[in-house]
């Protein structure tokens, strides 16, 4: 049994793979402050992309300023780990509509 999910994307060929199971299973987090506590979220998706570089991929329908909060802080610890260099490189998105999401998946 694999750990990961294989998302076929165009002409049946699996584009990416969600790595989403294994991170969960060690507990990636994101830590954030948000009205003066200290929080933490994990991403929705965690992606592998063919060219290897990794997506961070959040579903949202509706956007509070929680979200908006987290997401600075998603691409602040983004940026810091495309600066390290030693992890890969790294994106992230946000899909309100599951109709984007093959968008977002192209386009990256």
């Amino acid at each position: 049994m694999s750990i990961f999910s294989s998302v076929p994307i165009s002409g049946g060929r699996s584009s990416v793979r969600v790595l989403h199971t294994i991170l969960r299973l060690i507990s990636f987090e994101i830590i954030y402050i948000f009205k003066g506590v200290v929080r933490k979220y994990r991403p929705d998706f965690i992606i592998e992309l063919k060219n290897g570089e990794f997506l961070i991929l959040e579903t949202k329908g509706q956007d509070t300023q929680q979200d908006k909060t987290k997401r600075e802080f998603l691409d602040e610890w983004v940026k810091a780990v495309n600066q390290h260099g030693g992890f890969g490189k790294w994106k992230w998105a946000v899909s309100k509509n599951p109709a984007d999401v093959k968008g977002i998946l192209v386009s990256i």
